[in-house]
């Protein structure tokens, strides 16, 4: 098992500039996108809800393709138990009871865990952050960009 940092997606260390000027892949697989944003079938609840509500945009902004479809679904399961443990959490009565420390700990781990799985997809305004201009408005294509860009993908050949 790998310790450290994980692997940055080629897309975004081009849309970063690549800072460490380290060699692209040229070859990195690019799975297709979902052709709609129906649920998976073993979403049920506020899980399903949260699908319906953040998927179309994922689709939208280029983020869901088949192989996301299992993540997304974690992350709304993760999602779910965060709502009902944060709201049983609130009508348990203030005095410490197992029942209170165990629901507490419930609410952490599912927060952490849709917080984890969240970051993945962008849903965090530090984790837009660093995919910034990834599926948004279409600007105007500045032929340096472009340029660099390819430059870039061809590493650092003159061209």
């Amino acid at each position: 098992m790998a310790v450290g940092r994980p692997r940055k997606p080629t897309r975004l260390k081009i849309l970063q500039g690549n800072p460490g000027k380290r060699k692209l892949p040229k070859s990195e697989p690019q799975p297709d996108p979902v052709a709609d944003t129906d649920p998976p079938v073993w979403l049920a609840g506020e899980a399903r809800e949260e699908w319906l509500r953040v998927a179309p945009h994922l689709k939208k902004l280029g983020l869901l393709t088949v192989v996301d479809v299992t993540a997304l679904g974690g992350y709304c399961k993760a999602f779910q138990r965060w709502r009902q443990a944060a709201t049983a959490v609130d009508r348990e009565p203030i005095i410490e009871t197992a029942i209170a420390r165990g629901l507490v700990r419930m609410e952490k781990e599912a927060l952490a865990q849709m917080k984890a799985l969240a970051s993945e997809f962008g849903f965090t305004p530090a984790s837009r952050s660093r995919v910034a201009g990834a599926g948004g408005a279409e600007d105007e294509k500045d032929p340096f960009d472009e340029w660099a860009r390819q430059r870039l993908i061809k590493g650092g050949k003159k061209g």
